[in-house]
């Protein structure tokens, strides 16, 4: 279960990393992160995504 949430918690940093990106127009690089997260984690946050502060990933299906 610890394992999980640790997972969910790299997820969710990764993806503020490549909308921090897309937003500064460094528009490649984001969508090759983008891509790597979605293979190695298969959760699909896309780049242009708004998300708050306080996320918290319910059902991450493919997050084991």
């Amino acid at each position: 279960m610890k394992n999980v949430s640790k997972k969910k918690s790299i997820v969710i940093k990764l993806y503020r990393i490549y909308h921090w990106l897309w937003i500064h127009h460094f528009r490649f690089l984001s969508k090759m992160i983008y891509i790597i997260t979605r293979i190695v984690f298969n959760c699909n946050i896309p780049p242009t995504v708004m998300m708050g502060d306080n996320v918290s990933i319910g059902h991450a299906t493919g997050i084991t």
